[in-house]
């Protein structure tokens, strides 16, 4: 292993923590629970890029590219404010609120409850989200089994020398399945079980106990919140905001990074990260 890369690496991911926390006051529950629900309100632009929305203007609502305003009749006004989103395999796009916008007046008397309420359909979960979640979590050498466990365990993951095992609860619905399977892929790709020869992530074993449990819960709660479910995630984490953990010990990086990385892998066109 190329131990001078790694650290490399893992420098460039702590200085990438402090400007987040140190610029924008991440350092308590309530600032990062307000975080949370931001990014969860803007579930049509991935985790990291509504995080950079965040930053940008903690007051935004409704924020659309140009593009996509188009397709509601509106268009962007002359010297109109830009925020700034990243894009795959591109520098950046820019978005824009509906106050810089003009045309169909439609749009304003009648906005798509999807822009102003993103979780309007909410429900049970697709099996297929699970079942395609497992199928490419193995592109990794992670897999998946249910088994008899207490009621009161929802899963676990470990490591061998060559893959990873969850092991998930029979007993539980599917929403229950599918949070702690999200749960427990979040502490392997956060690289809080280690690493296998050909991870992408770097090993993470030092972190406490409670770190690594927020992280994975947060994320858990990003994944399953932004598909409208409603995880046990928020009342986990509320014990950690009234106990005054120190939130600046974990990896905001990691948390947003994973969280879009999970939800890519419930698409049918996953190409897994090598």
């Amino acid at each position: 292993m190329d131990t001078e890369n790694l650290n490399s690496n893992e420098q460039k991911i702590n200085a990438l923590d402090e400007l987040f926390f140190n610029a924008f006051e991440v350092n308590d529950g309530k600032d990062f629970n307000e975080m949370l629900q931001f990014i969860n309100k803007f579930c049509y632009f991935s985790p990291f890029n509504a995080f950079l929305l965040y930053t940008q203007n903690q007051g935004l609502h409704i924020a659309m590219t140009r593009g996509k305003w188009s397709r509601y009749g509106r268009y962007i006004k002359p010297h109109s404010k830009a925020y700034v989103i990243l894009v795959p395999f591109g520098p950046v796009d820019f978005v824009y609120v509906v106050l810089d916008t003009f045309g169909d007046n439609t749009f304003l008397n009648q906005i798509p409850q999807e822009l102003y309420d993103p979780f309007f359909t909410k429900g049970e979960m697709d099996s297929y989200l699970y079942n395609r979640l497992i199928e490419n979590a193995s592109a990794h050498s992670i897999f998946v089994k249910e088994r008899e466990m207490f009621n009161a365990a929802a899963g676990f993951a470990a490591s061998g020398d060559e893959y990873f095992l969850i092991e998930i609860n029979n007993h539980w619905g599917l929403n229950e399945k599918f949070s702690s399977l999200v749960h427990e892929l979040a502490h392997i790709l956060t690289g809080h079980q280690g690493t296998l020869q050909n991870s992408f992530w770097d090993s993470r074993k030092h972190l406490s106990h409670e770190t690594k449990e927020i992280e994975a819960e947060s994320i858990s709660y990003l994944v399953c919140s932004r598909l409208g479910l409603k995880p046990a995630s928020e009342k986990y984490l509320s014990t950690y905001v009234k106990n005054q953990y120190e939130f600046s010990k974990i990896s905001l990086d990691k948390i947003l990074t994973i969280s879009g990385y999970i939800e890519q892998m419930l698409k049918p066109y996953f190409r897994p990260k090598k």
